[in-house]
């Protein structure tokens, strides 16, 4: 564990990249980005959620809002346009994962926010953010 969060580290990453394509600046050229995607890479799991069992609400688990973890794990990846986060390729590694951790009912952990977490993941649901209209066509 550490005192840093892999969810929140991804979902920083993944708003980051969003917020400065609307102000039409190069997040590849964000450092506060490339620091996050370091980190992820650096600190690189996909059966847990780096981080957050150092912390007294997730009692010791470093499973606690792991699928969230995943989810977020592929927003800054394909809002990043990554298929590797260092020398890991998070998409492979993380549907391994989840096909395997998939309860025989098709739930994950008999959760309905587990599940949809995992399939958002799977489905890779995120758009790239070139694929995303990022001005009001009615101007």
């Amino acid at each position: 564990c550490s005192r840093s969060y892999g969810s929140m580290t991804a979902g920083a990453v993944g708003a980051l990249a969003i917020y400065d394509t609307i102000l039409g600046e190069d997040w590849k050229k964000d450092s506060t980005v490339a620091s996050g995607l370091s980190w992820l890479a650096k600190t690189f799991v996909v059966d847990g959620n780096p981080g957050p069992c150092s912390e007294s609400w997730a009692k010791g688990d470093p499973r606690y809002g792991h699928y969230y973890f995943l989810y977020a794990l592929e927003r800054a990846g394909l809002l990043c346009r990554t298929e590797w986060m260092g020398t890991h390729p998070w998409y492979f590694d993380g549907a391994t994962f989840l096909l395997t951790a998939q309860d025989k009912d098709g739930s994950w952990d008999a959760s309905v926010s587990n599940t949809c977490f995992a399939i958002l993941f799977l489905r890779r649901a995120t758009r790239p953010l070139e694929d995303v209209a990022s001005t009001d066509a009615r101007r």
